[in-house]
């Protein structure tokens, strides 16, 4: 995971262990927001650039998507884990592992990995893009709580 998504990860995990309350749904959305803004970033600079010209129109959409704001739905969170499976594919293609022998052959070897540029950055975008996926999630959830705590108390 990224230094820029180590943050918001940190505070969704915080927020998912406070005791819930009226505001919980608000301060979800706030969180997934802004991690909505790191991942339009990342889409822009990291994938769009390094996916093949064919394959642009899917994280555009993405992109475009979350410029509108209108990213509170299942079936968001579905297209964002489908991108996220997509780039990881284009992850592993990029990385590359191999076997080094030790100089004198005492300890066998080691394992290498070899990346090719910009695999670094798509890796790092699709923990951005999941964690952005996890935080639609958890404000959907916090709303359909509140909506059944509601019903219940008028009911």
């Amino acid at each position: 995971m990224t230094g820029r998504t180590r943050p918001i990860h940190r505070v969704l995990q915080e927020a998912a262990s406070v005791q819930a309350s009226p505001d919980l749904p608000i301060t979800l959305a706030t969180l997934a927001l802004a991690q909505a803004r790191i991942v339009s970033d990342a889409l822009h600079e990291d994938v769009v650039p390094r996916v093949p010209s064919v394959q642009r129109t899917f994280p555009n959409a993405i992109a475009r998507r979350i410029g509108s704001g209108h990213i509170f739905d299942q079936r968001f969170v579905d297209d964002l884990r489908a991108l996220a499976a997509n780039l990881e594919r284009q992850v592993e293609i990029g990385t590359h592992r191999g076997w080094q022998a030790d100089e004198h052959h005492v300890r066998g070897g080691y394992e290498t990995i070899h990346r090719e540029d910009g695999i670094a950055r798509l890796e790092s975008a699709v923990a951005d893009i999941e964690t952005l996926a996890e935080a639609i999630s958890a404000t959907l959830c916090a709303v359909e709580a509140a909506r059944i705590v509601d019903d219940l108390a008028t009911g």
